[in-house]
């Protein structure tokens, strides 16, 4: 009894002499990460394998029966065979083939539309007459299967189904079915959820056993190897030996961790290193074995920053902002967060230990929404400043035409309102990226044939200097995008000017189109999502972008163009990426300084049809017409505009003042200014005229718009919207439009002038 008590005494007592420590406790976390190990890691990860094994199975048996069909529609292109010959064929084929452990699994087809062709256990769900027969059959499985067939070609699919020949035992099933194009017909197979359970729970049992039995063993031999050491007297080889399996383990685990690992001498040389930090920074083992400080990832300023923390650490100080730019072998960089400590040995330091997680995407994230907020706040003042610009540019831009018409051709002050007429023009092009930047331009988005703005965009820029070469590569069929033919214009132009800038001396613009499908997700600037698109490739052999300019690129106001010559407003590459997100689209990029730039436009495609171009002719009439705007220049313009082409104006200055003259008089047309401050707005006033005269007719005026406003107006039936500042030709085409429209029971689709 004294024996016991005095054994039980000194195993409490253990924790006193830290060589018992470093034994037990080593031994105890061992056991406990086994057991996570194989609860935690090994068992999921053979269930999930067995089911993808099954899954990938009756995937391959029903990819035979696929081959066997395309076979049989190989004999019906060939002429041996009918097509119904064929169809019966495979049905009747097919019905006997089983497979499994019990040879009970089975094959069905399906018409893919809504009826079931074969079953070999469930006829009832089919008539015998299998390619004439109508009878629609149970939609769920059906539908389900067309479903993940129309969307994907192939997929699995799960529901409740009878157990073979047995319909009164209902069970889990899991389907793998495939689309057979040529004839529509869908195939499946599958297994059942219990099936792949039972031998799942019996893998368990098993390695239950042999765990609980390598568990023992292990038990067994810490408990022998406690007990030797106690009887050595504590002897320092056998603490060391039992240390450095420890760190074994630890090292071990260290290796399954999806972050980098390290541990580094008091000089910062690296004597550990996980095997995710080798995939990450592009170094081997070999090379660090043979000496390699962590000085050589960083940058000298960086590393002086790192010096700075580890030395910190060292005094017990708190360190400073521990995220850095890590340089990997390939030359590329990364954004990292260090988390470290120091190694203590007899309580001196003799080094530092820690993780280093790889944070990249997240500062991509962070800066994109940082880019976002900035684009808002000057989104804000641009809209300001467009709207302003606007209402002073309406004479400049109206009243050369006007003042045209009353000279003759020869007169010599022709040549200087060409030149008003250019400038304005110039001045109205800043103002439209100003609205663009802003995000309340409003442009129509039609189907349209991207080749065609392609085409468009070089004769503009031509003559090209000498020393450019293009080399155009455009798709002989491209798919239709849905888009603004002028917004995109201005994407193009903006590109593929700044390439033919970033020329130094002799050099290749390669500009291509393409129909292009994006199988998964992936980009440098942006993730591109699966789907299809137009894609457009601009690239240059230019001096390229410095990799500390490429996240500024699409800022506002930012621009790396300083001497006079080409001094630039900072909006461009903004104003492209603004309206690629106006039409759903996304913008990537790839630099080399030396090499050249190439940035890749992604449009989705549309379905639509493209429509024919309209007529352009100015022409008038004289017809009556009901100014409403606040801006009394923006009346002033429009009203003369309008009287010189034959029709009778008169112009109000608020929605209330036109609502109140509609009652008293008819007007053949309204022009609507769309805002108007301190009044109600042009959609309302709409809303009151129709109210007047459910016949009337109206077009929305303005420079930008609240879309849905805008939108409200279209419709309840104003047929078309003008962008400021107006000009003759915009304004009679839109009116002339309109009022020769027909009346109908259906609201035309608004156009955009």
């Amino acid at each position: 009894m004294t024996r016991i008590k005095t054994a039980i005494s000194r195993f409490l007592n253990i924790s006193r002499y830290s060589e018992y420590s470093n034994i037990i406790i080593p031994a105890l976390l061992s056991v406990i990460l086994f057991t996570i190990a194989i609860f935690g890691l090994m068992l999921p990860y053979f269930e999930n394998d067995i089911i993808s094994e099954r899954k990938e199975s009756v995937k391959n048996l029903a990819y035979v029966v696929y081959t066997y069909m395309d076979h049989y529609n190989a004999q019906v292109k060939e002429g041996k065979l009918s097509l119904k010959q064929a169809q019966d064929e495979v049905v009747e084929s097919v019905k006997y083939i089983r497979y499994g452990p019990e040879l009970k699994d089975y094959f069905w087809i399906h018409d893919g539309k809504s009826k079931l062709l074969m079953h070999p256990y469930r006829p009832d769900l089919y008539v015998p007459d299998l390619i004439d027969s109508s009878q629609a059959i149970d939609t769920d499985i059906s539908n389900e299967s067309i479903e993940m067939v129309e969307n994907n070609g192939e997929g699995y699919i799960e529901y409740v189904f009878d157990r073979y020949d047995d319909p009164l035992n209902l069970a889990l099933k899991v389907t793998f079915v495939k689309g057979f194009e040529p004839w529509g017909w869908i195939i499946g197979t599958g297994m059942y959820v219990d099936d792949v359970k039972a031998k799942i729970a019996d893998v368990k049992r098993k390695m239950t056993y042999a765990f609980l039995s390598i568990l023992l063993l292990i038990l067994l031999l810490q408990f022998k190897l406690i007990s030797q050491n106690l009887k050595s007297n504590r002897k320092r080889s056998s603490a060391e030996q039992r240390l450095r399996k420890s760190e074994s383990r630890f090292k071990e685990l260290a290796e399954l961790l999806p972050q980098m690992v390290f541990e580094l001498d008091i000089d910062g040389n690296i004597i550990y290193a996980n095997r995710y930090a080798f995939e990450f920074t592009g170094y081997t083992s070999k090379e660090v074995s043979e000496g390699f400080n962590i000085a050589s990832l960083f940058s000298e300023e960086e590393f002086s920053r790192v010096r700075n923390n580890m030395k910190k650490l060292i005094a017990g100080e708190d360190t400073e902002d521990s995220e850095y730019k890590l340089i990997r072998k390939s030359g590329e960089q990364a954004d990292i967060h260090i988390y470290s400590n120091v190694i203590l040995h007899d309580d001196k330091p003799i080094g530092y230990r820690g993780i280093i997680i790889d944070i990249t995407d997240f500062k991509k994230l962070q800066e994109q929404g940082q880019r976002a907020q900035r684009l808002e706040v000057a989104g804000r003042i641009a809209g300001q400043v467009a709207h302003d610009f606007n209402n002073l540019l309406a004479p400049l831009m109206a009243y050369p035409d006007l003042i045209k018409n009353t000279l003759s051709e020869d007169h010599p002050s022709i040549q200087y309102i060409n030149k008003i007429e250019v400038a304005a023009a110039y001045i109205a092009e800043i103002n439209q990226q100003l609205l663009t930047l802003s995000r309340r331009g409003h442009y129509n988005q039609i189907p349209m044939d991207i080749n065609k703005v392609v085409k468009q965009v070089i004769n503009q820029l031509q003559p090209i200097p000498s020393y450019a070469s293009l080399d155009i590569d455009l798709v002989e069929y491209p798919m239709t995008v849905k888009g603004g033919a002028a917004q995109v214009n201005r994407i193009l132009l903006n590109l593929i000017s700044n390439s033919i800038e970033a020329l130094e001396g002799d050099g290749i613009i390669s500009i291509k189109t393409e129909n292009y499908y994006q199988d998964k997700p992936a980009g440098n600037y942006y993730k591109i999502p699966q789907g299809e698109y137009i894609k457009i490739t601009i690239s240059d052999t230019g001096h390229g972008i410095s990799p500390e300019t490429l996240p500024k690129i699409f800022d506002p106001f930012f621009t790396t163009k300083l001497s006079d010559k080409r001094k630039g407003s900072g909006l461009g590459l903004t104003v492209v990426h603004s309206i690629m997100e106006d039409h759903n689209g996304f913008i990537d990029y790839a630099s080399d300084l030396g090499v050249g730039t190439t940035f890749y436009l992604y449009f989705p495609i549309t379905r639509e049809k493209l429509r024919s171009s309209n007529d352009d002719r100015i022409i008038g009439g004289d017809e009556s017409i009901l100014v409403v705007d606040d801006d009394e220049l923006q009346r002033e313009v429009t009203t003369k505009l309008l009287e010189n082409l034959g029709y009778v104006a008169e112009a109000v200055d608020c929605g209330e003042k036109a609502i109140n003259l509609l009652r008293k008089k008819t007007f053949d047309l309204i022009v609507l200014d769309m805002i108007m401050p301190g009044h109600i707005n042009g959609s309302e006033t709409y809303q009151k005229a129709i109210a007047i005269n459910p016949d009337q007719k109206a077009i929305i005026v303005s420079g930008y718009a609240e879309n849905e406003h805008v939108q409200q107006a279209l419709d309840l039936g104003a047929g078309a919207f003008i962008k400021k500042p107006l000009t003759l030709k915009s304004l009679s085409l839109a009116v002339r439009s309109e009022l020769d429209s027909k009346e109908d029971n259906e609201i035309s689709s608004a156009k955009i002038f």
